[in-house]
């Protein structure tokens, strides 16, 4: 890359970050490519990005931005994946499922606009419930005392 190829890489990446509410890094050195795009179009789908990054560049991108606490993360070949929407949950399933069906590929950490994550951090979001599937459960614990009661009337209705 050029220098000014490099800077214009720099300001736009940097724009990514301050518009992202999440980034995780992870490193994917000896994948092949068509396992990376894999990943890639499954990110997609969520609308979240993942990019292979020059480690010094990425640095530059960082600074003054809410996740320079995650610049020590980037050292030999890494990635960032970036998600607009505040939703670390979907994009670490996503990754950690691919992490365990490709052992090469490793989470590195990540952080959100409140803290930085560590890789354990990023496994415990995979395992909660998103926001959709925790107001379907709540709609379903509203629901069920309407239910039985509904199903109490029409048993005694018929007797």
């Amino acid at each position: 890359m050029k220098r000014i190829q490099k800077k214009s890489w720099i300001e736009s990446m940097h724009q990514n970050l301050l518009d992202s509410q999440n980034v995780f890094v992870v490193s994917c050195q000896k994948m092949p490519v068509k396992t990376i795009d894999t990943l890639r179009a499954n990110l997609r789908k969520v609308n979240a990005s993942f990019k292979v990054t020059r480690n010094k560049l990425m640095k530059l991108a960082l600074k003054d931005t809410k996740f320079g606490g995650v610049e020590h993360l980037f050292s030999g070949t890494t990635a960032t994946i970036l998600k607009a929407e505040d939703d670390a949950i979907t994009v670490s399933r996503i990754i950690v499922e691919f992490a365990k069906a490709n052992p090469e590929f490793q989470i590195t950490g990540g952080a959100t606009v409140d803290d930085n994550l560590s890789y354990d951090d990023i496994v415990a979001f995979s395992k909660l419930k998103t926001l959709d599937e925790s107001r379907a459960n709540i709609v379903g614990i509203i629901n069920a005392p309407a239910s039985k009661l509904a199903r109490v009337l029409a048993v005694h209705s018929k007797q």
